[in-house]
């Protein structure tokens, strides 16, 4: 059963040793905040997946999958100072060793990933019963299905990603890459058409995630030399290849609208959609007063002063010839500052394309995608543009602030705002707030030993799962008391 794990796991284990990471709480006005918690019960326990399930009135029922197969809960909030879980198990129709991988909750039904099947548990039920066994997916002769990873499109489809191993052996046979119209009917789980001319000895999928918004998915892994990331635009319905960017396993991936982040061993670290060309501008509303700030409906002025290709902030290149530009303010956002969120700039007009001919040597940029800025401090102050040029294989690698040797990193989150996590062994947290493109480190010198695995992001608050019985909270934007 722990195949997969080990024939990833001869790279990690040496991974491991020599690292050190620590610091203190960060508890700093403005900056996130964290908490961590350790079930002095299930100490000598790993958790391996969470998952808060909201109720409406107000409190949360957290769910904690552990490495040797249970699942707990906690009647929580969230907010609730001190934060102090109280876990329960919930029983399982049937015995079951498989490692539980996932956790996840569509409406009021709930879907548990575990390398030997998928697992359901209804409403308030007090147990989880079989749904999916491996068994029961399409089979490969002299060989055995090994799930890592699901995700869905919707309620009822999904598409799950692991390995098939050759019977009675821990070598590889072949990837494993199912979807299903409804994951409530086992026999629905078909093929889905795969890329072409892919080499298939040693390849693994280690992790899927399809963005609702656009209904695109990724799938990371290794095809035993580099890592990968398979690409859908259909729902999962057929697949290709984006070139290999790694030179390790990829472990984990989330994306959401144009930005996407792919983490792995090594401290590996690919983005998409971080590549956008971002300008520095002054922003100069067209009343009559020039110190009034720009507020929706306004017409603004665009004056540039540098552009710079992300993430290498530091390769500035001064404007020489500045069209004038102006645009129309859609959205502002205030949080402690002034955020114009969106702006419309007029496609047709004959400076529009002229300041995007000089600004982008002629590259085929639509003036439509010319749409973000962000106002610094008050009035007129610095601002960003960002012009969104972003395509379907445009990963690139990201600098991240780590320790050496670099740790594994094993999951990666969004929420809705654009707040971003990574999370690895030995306690490392990375943090992107939203507008920003520069990941930060966030060490604590209570996660000195712990392997973080699983984060879920409900509202202001990101919870992680790891080992040793711990659960890690961090307040995104913590509330000033």
């Amino acid at each position: 059963m722990k195949r997969q794990e080990k024939s990833i796991g001869c790279k990690i284990s040496a991974l491991m040793i020599g690292l050190f990471l620590c610091g203190a709480i960060l508890t700093v006005f403005g900056q996130p905040k964290i908490e961590v918690f350790k079930d002095k019960k299930t100490a000598v326990e790993d958790y391996r997946a969470i998952f808060v399930k909201p109720d409406k009135y107000g409190d949360s029922t957290l769910f904690v999958g552990t490495k040797k197969g249970s699942v707990m809960l906690s009647r929580i909030q969230i907010s609730a100072t001190p934060f102090n879980p109280v876990f329960r198990p919930l029983s399982f129709v049937q015995p079951t060793n498989g490692l539980i991988k996932d956790i996840y909750f569509s409406s009021e039904n709930g879907y548990l990933v575990k390398t030997d099947g998928i697992y359901m548990i209804e409403g308030n039920s007090a147990s989880w019963k079989p749904l999916v066994s491996i068994k029961d997916l399409p089979k490969r002769e002299g060989a055995t299905a090994e799930l890592w990873g699901i995700s869905f499109t919707d309620n009822l489809r999904a598409c799950i990603v692991g390995t098939y191993f050759k019977d009675n052996s821990d070598d590889i046979d072949k990837e494993l890459l199912l979807c299903t119209n409804n994951i409530n009917d086992k026999k629905q789980w078909e093929e889905p058409k795969k890329p072409k001319e892919v080499k298939t000895e040693q390849l693994q999928l280690t992790n899927i995630y399809f963005d609702k918004n656009t209904k695109r998915g990724w799938a990371v892994g290794t095809n035993g030399v580099e890592g990968i990331i398979w690409y859908s635009e259909n729902r999962g319905e057929s697949w290709e290849e984006i070139k290999a960017i790694s030179s390790e396993p990829l472990l984990g991936v989330f994306a959401i609208w144009e930005k996407g982040v792919a983490v792995g061993l090594s401290g590996m670290v690919f983005g998409k959609g971080f590549g956008n060309t971002t300008i520095s501008t002054t922003v100069i509303p067209t009343k009559p007063n020039p110190n009034t700030k720009a507020e929706e409906g306004d017409t603004v002025e665009i004056k540039n002063t540098s552009v710079s290709l992300m993430p290498k902030i530091s390769e500035i290149i001064q404007d020489k010839v500045i069209p004038k530009v102006t645009g129309i303010v859609k959205e502002v956002k205030k949080s402690g500052m002034l955020i114009i969120k969106e702006i419309e700039v007029d496609s047709n007009s004959d400076n529009v394309k002229e300041w995007i001919k000089k600004r982008f040597e002629n590259k085929d940029i639509n003036p439509k995608d010319v749409v973000v800025i962000k106002k610094k401090g008050k009035d007129n102050d610095s601002n960003t543009i960002t012009v969104k040029n972003d395509t379907s294989d445009d990963w690139k690698k990201i600098g991240v602030p780590l320790k050496n040797p670099a740790p594994i990193l094993r999951s990666v989150k969004f929420d809705n705002e654009g707040n971003g996590f990574i999370i690895g062994d030995n306690g490392t947290i990375l943090f992107m707030k939203s507008g920003e493109t520069m990941w930060k480190s966030l060490p604590n010198a209570q996660l000195v030993g712990i392997d973080l695995y699983s984060i879920v992001i409900d509202g202001n608050y990101a919870l992680i799962a790891g080992t040793k019985g711990t659960i890690v909270r961090i307040e995104i934007n913590p509330v000033k008391k």
